[in-house]
């Protein structure tokens, strides 16, 4: 019998949480327009309300006071009072980093219907928040009767969370996230609503994926294999976990198994952060993923052409129709430069709303603007060709490592490996370069497109890109990773034969 540990999670990662990336729980009023769709709102601000209601109903606990004066506001119109309340709410929310001081009040189901109501709120009240319902309404459109959604974007969830028949009953389909799995109280959440109508993960399913996770944690702790993002701290048997990588680890774990217990439903995910076991089912579908029941040997040539044609049509009202498959990175970073750093729009043919969205982030830090989350949906897809690349290129190195007589005989399959494998690169580069046309500012576009440059010895174009993305986002990691690479470029240093 192996030592007995006690364990604990830090979930320090509260963006991941709560499908955001929340730099800050206020935002500047001014900055948001009156809801075209007010009514569509209101109508959802009634509903939310009714449901929380009754999930606090069956608790027995005191409230935060703000709860029902803030659905009172939405339900009036009044978005002044709705933002401040939520934001008195949210900084006291067990969820969110940086928060001084938790609220034990805020430990509530009700929190959830708070939360999508505000999210669908700000999604509607931007410059572009066409665009934002445009994403949504193609998810109600592709995704089938039945079927579980995962929304992990604030676009992809919060939107079509919204635009269901009737959210609580999985009218038209299911749809929940996996960031928020490894949260016990969305669990409960979930059961409340879905329970009797698809297989969720218990409690003691949560306990089970966190035990895994941390054995497998501590192995690679110990071999010094942990990822980057994860910090895994042993203090005789008290074992800390806390980081990004880790909570999407934990909820990767939960997700698969809803996944694998309700086969009886198709599974399409907006994905947020990339997840391994998704990637051998997954194929293009519209701005999202479709997860096959059964893992796909390769992505046909249809399915390849199909997705193509639907990102160069999608895309085209976005920015225009320049570009093309021959379009080099130089000439992408010209068109970033000057449409979203200077803002030069002279014979630009795309939608200025959705350019100028891409630096709306520096204003209001909580919002995820409709270009990024077309920009971010385009990178995942990009990731699954990746994924094919790199699974390609496992399969030759199995077939180098047989006997050599052996090998030669796989000589037919290691050129279609080869041929399939160029197939993937041609596609993934073509999807990063269309992400990044998209909005400059992406950290998925920038960091996952800078990876795939690298590995093909493009480094130089690879320090284009970040150092277009650095004009419009600063951030220390962009500023880390123009450093690294211009390290990379250097030639290596000679020394003199004596």
């Amino acid at each position: 019998m192996g030592e007995k540990r006690n364990h604990s999670l830090l979930l320090l990662a509260a963006g991941l949480v709560t499908g955001l990336f929340l730099l800050g729980c206020t935002r500047e009023p001014s900055l948001l327009q009156r809801p075209e769709n007010e009514p569509q709102i209101k109508a959802f601000f009634h509903a939310k309300e009714a449901q929380a209601r009754q999930l606090v109903s069956q608790e027995n606990r005191e409230l935060p006071p703000e709860i029902w004066p803030y659905f009172e506001a939405g339900k009036k119109g009044d978005w002044a009072t709705v933002t401040n309340l939520y934001a008195k709410m949210a900084s006291r929310c067990y969820q969110f980093d940086g928060n001084k001081s938790y609220d034990d009040r805020m430990q509530t189901m009700a929190w959830t219907p708070i939360n999508e109501t505000d999210r669908f709120y700000l999604q509607c009240t931007q410059p572009d928040s066409k665009l934002a319902l445009a994403f949504g309404e193609e998810v109600m459109r592709i995704v089938p009767p039945g079927s579980i959604y995962f929304g992990d974007t604030d676009t992809g969830r919060f939107v079509p969370t919204a635009l269901c028949r009737d959210h609580t009953k999985g009218d038209p389909f299911f749809v929940l996230t996996q960031n928020a799995l490894a949260d016990s109280l969305y669990l409960s959440y979930l059961h409340s609503m879905f329970g009797t109508q698809i297989q969720l993960p218990t409690l003691q399913d949560s306990k089970e994926a966190f035990d895994d996770y941390i054995q497998d944690a501590i192995k690679r702790m110990q071999s010094g294999q942990l990822q980057a993002g994860e910090d895994v701290k042993q203090d005789g048997p008290m074992v800390s976990v806390s980081g990004l990588t880790s909570v999407v680890a934990i909820n990767s774990l939960l997700s698969k198994k809803i996944f694998q217990q309700n086969p009886q439903h198709q599974i399409y995910v907006c994905e947020g952060f990339p997840v391994n076991w998704v990637y051998p089912h997954a194929e293009p579908h519209g701005p999202i993923l479709k997860i096959n029941r059964e893992k796909l040997a390769t992505l046909s040539p249809e399915i390849i052409k199909r997705d193509r044609d639907y990102w160069n049509k999608r895309i085209t009202p976005f920015i225009g129709d320049w570009l093309k498959e021959e379009t080099t990175v130089a000439e992408i970073c010209e068109f970033a430069e000057k449409v979203y750093v200077r803002q030069d729009f002279r014979g630009f043919a795309g939608d200025t709303d959705f350019t100028r969205m891409a630096t709306f982030w520096q204003k209001v830090p909580a919002y995820q603007s409709a270009a990024l989350a077309w920009s971010k949906a385009r990178s995942a897809i990009a990731g699954v060709y990746v994924w094919r690349i790199n699974d390609c290129a496992e399969q030759m190195k199995r077939i180098l490592a047989l006997p050599p007589e052996e090998s030669r005989k796989q000589q037919p399959e290691m050129n279609r490996l080869a041929a399939e494998q160029q197939r993937y690169i041609k596609e993934a580069d073509f999807a990063y370069r269309q992400a990044f046309a998209l909005n400059p500012s992406s950290p998925e576009a920038v960091f996952r497109y800078t990876s795939l440059l690298t590995s093909m010895n493009r480094g130089a174009e690879a320090l284009q890109v970040v150092r277009v993305a650095k004009k419009l986002n600063p951030a220390t990691e962009i500023t880390k990773l123009e450093f690294n690479l211009v390290e990379w470029l250097q030639p290596p240093i000679k020394t003199p034969t004596p």
